[in-house]
């Protein structure tokens, strides 16, 4: 009765405030506007239809094929292998996906992914002549005191915790510079989150992030600076920086970052597949024991005789590669593809790493795949075909033998029996959705 009753007056409180022609303005152009939306919306969603190709999945406005990634029902990198595999099973080269309303191209076809790794060939020359190998000898020239460190944290804290203060130790000998811990975890966490500000950064890249690393290369910038200033030389990568170029600051801030959170990662997986087989981990330890017998102390070209422990590596960085997802704006005409700038195309690096098309029983952790040398090089990208791609994994590389001269040399790696491992759906990196338990056994 009440509710009845006071009808009237809420419409005539709106006729007082909006006359007859505004309102009916408004009611116009709403209806319009919904109706362009919805053109827009089906306009948007023929593309592949229009250029004869198939989709992968039909979409559903606003989030086109991306509603499960966003809400976390799948990982970003998961529900692209499986689209993957589809394609792969139903023999086509490449099928169709939404991105919102961006539709991408996720190619399938191991001849095509080949000419678009040719066509994405960039010169990183500035950025090479950074990392020397004496930059790195003087990092591992101080590695023992960061050993002693993390010796005394094995055991007390989790195993990412131990590892990520352990490549924070040796990034800052590496690179020069040091970043505040809250601010250093804060990008690392901007970096791997999976949300809809990080998809629709990728779908549309005026939508990207620019500031996630702002805080970094000021830190640079003000190192250079005070180095300057002072004279100060060190032998380090600041000190390889001698021309200042903003661009080759920013890409630094980002392979700090990147080589922060992929070893840690990369070589918390690894040992997670060490514990899972103790004759690989013995053999690795022997062949480690048998060099440092001849060798004596740590030299950075003692990493390339190492053979058995680079196959570890690249088996580990296969299985879980550290870039799980390439995307990569259509800029170049790749002959098979579409030739549309228009277009995103992806490639499921862990997919195709994964495939039995590709690697013969992929699920199944076996270095001695990469002691036969016959892994065609277009097949193993763990690093995808960025400019960056080629630094990364060199650094990464380094890195997690490092860390496994370092535990392998007085620990055996062993794990909580009960722990299974299941991937972070909340991550578009590949993370494991629970700390590894790892154990650290001391040996004679």
């Amino acid at each position: 009765m009440s509710c009845t009753a006071a009808q009237p007056g809420i419409l005539e409180a709106i006729a007082s405030y909006i006359d007859e022609k505004t309102f009916f303005t408004t009611i116009t152009s709403v209806t319009f506007a919904v109706l362009f939306l919805f053109l827009y919306i089906l306009h948007a969603y023929t593309f592949f239809d229009k250029n004869n190709i198939k989709d992968c999945a039909t979409p559903a406005a606003p989030f086109g094929n991306l509603n499960d990634v966003i809400f976390h029902k799948d990982s970003w990198y998961m529900f692209l292998r499986k689209h993957y595999n589809r394609l792969k099973r139903k023999k086509l080269p490449f099928g169709g996906l939404y991105l919102f309303f961006k539709p991408s191209i996720l190619i399938s076809d191991q001849i095509l992914i080949e000419r678009l790794i040719l066509s994405q060939k960039e010169n990183n020359e500035v950025l090479d002549t950074l990392f020397t190998k004496d930059v790195m000898q003087n990092t591992l020239e101080k590695i023992d005191s960061i050993y002693d460190e993390c010796n005394e944290l094995l055991n007390k804290q989790p195993c990412d915790r131990i590892l990520n203060h352990f490549f924070v130790k040796t990034a800052r000998l590496l690179f020069g510079f040091s970043i505040d811990d809250t601010k250093l975890e804060n990008s690392m966490k901007g970096k791997s989150y999976s949300c809809f500000k990080h998809y629709l950064g990728v779908a549309y890249s005026c939508f990207k992030s620019k500031n996630i690393y702002s805080h970094i290369t000021a830190s640079i910038q003000q190192e250079l600076q005070n180095r300057k200033k002072n004279d100060i030389k060190h032998s380090d990568i600041l000190h390889n920086l001698t021309k200042i170029d903003s661009n080759v600051i920013e890409n630094l801030s980002e392979i700090f970052i990147e080589n922060i959170l992929f070893s840690t990662l990369s070589t918390m997986l690894c040992l997670y597949e060490l514990s899972q087989d103790d004759t690989i981990q013995e053999e690795l330890v022997g062949e480690i024991r048998r060099l440092f017998a001849k060798k004596g102390k740590m030299q950075f070209q003692y990493l390339d005789h190492l053979p058995y422990m680079e196959a570890v590596v690249k088996e580990t960085l296969r299985k879980w590669p550290p870039v799980p997802v390439e995307v990569i704006q259509n800029n170049q005409e790749v002959e098979g593809l579409p030739n549309n700038k228009n277009i995103l195309l992806l490639l499921s690096i862990y997919g195709m790493q994964n495939h039995p098309d590709n690697f013969v029983d992929p699920e199944q952790y076996d270095p001695d795949r990469f002691l036969e040398d016959n892994v065609r090089e277009t097949l193993f990208m763990p690093f995808g075909i960025g400019p960056q791609r080629d630094i990364n994994h060199r650094l990464t590389t380094m890195n997690i033998k490092l860390a496994l001269i370092w535990i392998l040399s007085k620990y055996k790696v062993k794990i909580q029996p009960s722990y299974h491992l299941e991937l972070d759906k909340t991550k578009v990196i590949i993370q494991p959705k629970v700390v590894v338990p790892l154990q650290f056994e001391l040996i004679d």
